[in-house]
């Protein structure tokens, strides 16, 4: 995907940027899919990492009523679209490749929302819609937030599971949960509670999950618990949370 480069020197989802926004946009899936055209159908694209406005007071917040984010949501659409265009027309097997879509900042809220529009496609099936829930905030990612995962954590994760099933899955489109995990606030028993209710949760709507992982997994003497995403040691080969894994 486009990773991070939401920026007004790049992309930007709003109307003093969208013509700067569609150029980059445009001209840069237009060069990724002409070097993976011929790459078969394990590799799928997925066009925007979290649009946003970036420095915006509701940047990471999604809110029907804010007309920005309303206009960045139409603006974002219309970049998927043009970006989705120019991958089918570099053909090869880029003309029915599997491209994920994100909404605004890549929340469950906002692709629930009527201002999440979903492009047209040359191509039949082969859209997947793609949020990432660190859910429920304050256990999985707030820090220091709670470290007790409970059952009114349960109905988080349930809501908007079941929010995504009927507008999405139900109606033949898969999701694919891009990002998820549980920060490391020393609740190793906690977590594997929180990991196998989520995933079973996930798995009983059919939507995949993929785990993020920063390499960061040791909470540090100062008990920061921002961002601790690692689970798997990159240089041992080896699972730092073997219980997380299992669960």
């Amino acid at each position: 995907n486009i990773h991070h480069d939401n920026e007004e020197d790049y992309y930007f989802p709003d109307r003093l940027h969208d013509e700067r926004s569609m150029e980059y946009v445009t001209r840069l899936w237009k060069q990724i899919a002409l070097i993976f055209r011929n790459y078969d159908e394990r590799l799928v694209f997925e066009l925007l990492n979290e649009p946003r406005l970036v420095g915006y007071s509701n940047e990471w917040v999604w809110k029907d009523t804010d007309a920005k984010l309303v206009e960045a949501a139409e603006v974002i659409g219309e970049l998927t679209q043009a970006a989705l265009d120019a991958i089918r027309a570099t053909g090869s097997n880029n003309v029915d490749r599997y491209v994920m879509i994100t909404p605004y900042v890549a929340s469950p809220q906002s692709a629930l929302s009527s201002h999440f529009k979903w492009p047209t496609d040359t191509a039949t099936d082969k859209l997947i819609l793609s949020v990432h829930a660190y859910t429920p905030y304050p256990f999985a990612m707030e820090a220091p937030g709670v470290s007790t995962f409970t059952d009114s954590h349960k109905g988080d994760i349930d809501w908007f599971m079941g929010q995504l099933n009927t507008k999405f899955v139900t109606n033949g489109i898969p999701v694919v949960i891009g990002e998820y995990g549980a920060t490391n606030k020393d609740n190793l028993a906690e977590r594997v509670k929180w990991f196998s209710y989520y995933c079973t949760k996930a798995a009983s709507y059919k939507m995949s999950t993929i785990l993020w992982d920063n390499g960061n997994w040791q909470v540090p003497a100062s008990n920061s618990y921002n961002e601790l995403y690692g689970f798997y040691n990159r240089t041992a080969g080896t699972w730092y949370f073997p219980t997380i894994l299992q669960a």
